[in-house]
């Protein structure tokens, strides 16, 4: 064509695929006298059903906080999350440290018993109101930070900063807190 509007190409164009959304934000805390909160927000799943609840607003399940347990935040599959109740599995397992089991181990064997059982994958943020933490995840990353008010740091992390009046704050997307 010679300016012919009739020869512009009119292939249409292919609507683009949304991007795979992993934008759970979540949060938990600990006070001196040992009152736990816990606070998650998702976006939902792409490709999710009209109407579908996740494990996010389901107490026990993606978001728990109990002064008696701890507090903890998931991300990852809901679907799988909600068929092992695991907040409140991760939690009273490590309870009061029965059987010797950490707060780190509870949400890390929590974590690989969602795989092995249901196939899901997901994050873990957790705290016991003694002030003991975990940040575990089986997905291919999870972007986390930790403030703490005392220099309790967990062995030599990516990058960590002094915080004006004591305490630390770290972060991480690739690994979690190294032992």
């Amino acid at each position: 064509g010679d300016g012919d509007s009739s020869s512009k190409s009119s292939a249409k164009k292919e609507p683009s695929m949304p991007k795979m959304g992993h934008d759970t934000v979540g949060a938990v805390a600990v006070d001196v006298d040992g009152n736990v909160a816990a606070a998650t927000s998702t976006g939902g799943i792409t490709y999710g059903m009209p109407g579908r609840v996740g494990d996010s607003p389901l107490v026990g399940l993606g978001c728990l906080a109990d002064n008696s347990l701890g507090a903890l935040s998931a991300t990852g599959h809901g679907e799988s999350i909600m068929r092992m109740a695991l907040g409140t599995r991760i939690l009273l397992d490590a309870a009061g440290g029965a059987n010797g089991i950490t707060i780190e181990h509870a949400v890390h064997d929590g974590l690989e018993s969602m795989r092995a059982r249901v196939g899901g994958h997901g994050g873990i943020i957790a705290v016991l109101p003694d002030g003991s933490f975990a940040i575990d995840f089986s997905t291919e990353r999870m972007a986390w930070g930790l403030a703490t008010v005392a220099e309790q740091g967990k062995g030599s992390l990516s990058q960590s900063e002094q915080l004006v009046g004591g305490g630390t704050m770290q972060v991480g997307i690739d690994a979690p807190p190294k032992e």
